[in-house]
């Protein structure tokens, strides 16, 4: 069994169609609440916890993938593997309402 790997806009659209509903705004403020030194980033534990709390509303989208699935979704985000992401750059990737020149990715890929 080779495990699938995703490209970059096929995870994002996976994302999309899991949290339909989510903004940049709504993603950005969910992960504020996960933010514990408030310094504007979060680690890819913070975003684990942010979407899969029982108080989530991405909780029965995003939330029930596999920490191997978030883990791909937070590695196209975390480029330079830091560990620590900016709440904007994460929400900006994540939201329906994001275009694609935002993520990097050309006209091409959409």
């Amino acid at each position: 069994n080779n495990p699938v790997v995703w490209k970059r806009e096929e995870l994002r659209k996976k994302a999309l169609l899991a949290t339909p509903s989510a903004s940049r705004d709504s993603w950005s403020w969910l992960l504020r609440q996960y933010d514990r030194d408030n310094d504007g980033s979060v680690t890819f534990d913070d975003f684990v916890s942010a979407v899969q709390s029982s108080t989530s509303p991405l909780r029965t989208g995003i939330g029930t993938w596999t920490e191997r699935e978030l883990r791909e979704l937070w590695q196209l985000v975390d480029q330079g593997n830091k560990g620590i992401v900016n709440i904007a750059t994460l929400s900006s990737f994540l939201a329906k309402d994001q275009t694609p020149e935002r993520s990097g990715a050309s006209r091409e890929d959409n």
